[in-house]
């Protein structure tokens, strides 16, 4: 190989290592240490110097190292010290600078990393190219995951930001916080046609990136039934998403779902409850009272069965004053530091509290009664409310 060869006009890959090689000439093994302060001093942005004996990259001399080693030692020290292969770190591999980052880390880890190992040598057909670390490698790819997740985030923000009904008798609010920066509840809103609604409330049994593109597949979907007008039988719709996730995502994978139709031409809501939480009917009853009923799963989860009986759902008369809520898992489930958890009655509690709440006023209070609870305990489950209110 030829030491003193220069960068070649090449551009790789955001996942390749020679994205983050850096290029300094070696200096020869039998230089004194002097030689290498030198350069480390001219160039305080220089993390290591590669070292090369006999044609061979042996290894590098981190500059940290070095510098700390020699600031404010005597000069009968610094004689001592005068010979370079003292401050030597053998390289851990000399590697393709085509390798993809993901790929070095892992054979790296799955082996004995050693408390030294931490440089590769870098080549590029077959010659020297440059030097990188392990840890520049794992802060690029952490910020790598970080700005996947920020624009993950963004993408399933928007569509969640479609659940809106643009129809002045229903007063729709969905409160969703994510555990993570990225979540597997998801809420959606398909106008079937002129006073008839789909409103639909997801929960992915999966956490972070696999419950995301669970739920991201969702989105898809309902975008897909737009842009082809749909116009089949609102009920058909649920048999067509249990296909969508029984196809699409993993054997096993559960997810829980309600789906409410909204018919103003017969005055009726129908209830497709998936394997999802409770659903809170609150009615006007005589006086000022109310009436209340709770709707339970009367279907399996999504994905499980290749076909639902879609018939069975639970049908409510719309009347001025209808209330139905309801919520994931992540709210009766979330923990305090102590152990105990929120629990279903809470939950109840809640959800008839903000009865007489006005929606713009449930976020904020949410937002408090969450954290109330947590403390310092951290959310582990998203937490996803709807309240739809007729008027």
């Amino acid at each position: 190989m030829d030491p003193n060869s220069k960068t070649p006009d090449i551009t790789f890959s955001p996942l390749q290592v020679g994205t983050l090689v850096i290029c300094p000439d070696p200096v020869a093994l039998g230089e004194t240490n002097e030689t290498a302060l030198t350069i480390f001093r001219s160039n305080p942005d220089l993390e290591a110097l590669p070292v090369i004996s006999e044609g061979k990259i042996i290894g590098v001399i981190p500059a940290r190292a070095m510098l700390e080693t020699f600031d404010g030692v005597s000069a009968r020290m610094r004689a001592w010290l005068r010979e370079l292969h003292l401050f030597v770190i053998p390289a851990r591999a000399t590697v393709d600078a085509t390798t993809f980052i993901s790929t070095l880390m892992d054979e790296y880890f799955s082996g004995d990393p050693g408390k030294d190992a931490v440089w590769f040598i870098l080549e590029y057909n077959h010659t020297y190219l440059g030097i990188v670390s392990l840890q520049n490698m794992l802060k690029y790819t952490n910020s790598l995951r970080a700005q996947d997740m920020a624009q993950a985030r963004e993408i399933q923000k928007k569509l969640l930001a479609k659940a809106v009904i643009d129809d002045k008798r229903i007063k729709l609010l969905f409160y969703n916080k994510m555990a993570n920066e990225i979540g597997g509840d998801f809420y959606q809103v398909f106008q079937i046609w002129k006073g008839q609604y789909m409103v639909g409330c997801f929960d992915v049994a999966a956490q972070n990136i696999s419950g995301s593109m669970a739920a991201m597949a969702l989105g898809a979907c309902f975008e897909t039934l737009v842009l082809s007008d749909y116009d089949g039988y609102p009920e058909r719709m649920t048999e067509f998403i249990n296909t969508l996730v029984r196809d699409v995502n993993p054997t096993g994978l559960r997810v829980g779902a309600v789906l409410f139709y909204i018919d103003f031409s017969t005055m009726t809501v129908k209830i497709h409850n998936c394997g999802f939480s409770p659903i809170h009917i609150f009615l006007p009853a005589e006086g000022k009272h109310l009436s209340y009923k709770l709707v339970s799963p009367n279907m399996p989860p999504l994905g499980l069965n290749e076909e639902l009986d879609v018939d069975k759902g639970q049908i409510v008369p719309i009347k001025t004053g209808l209330r139905i809520a309801t919520h994931t898992n992540g709210l009766p489930n979330m923990t305090a530091l102590s152990g105990e958890k929120f629990g279903e009655k809470n939950a109840f509690n809640l959800l008839k509290t903000f009865h007489t709440h006005d929606h713009r006023d449930i976020p904020a209070f949410m937002d408090t009664e969450i954290d109330q609870w947590l403390g310092e305990a951290p959310l582990v489950d998203d937490i996803t409310l709807m309240d739809m209110r007729f008027v």
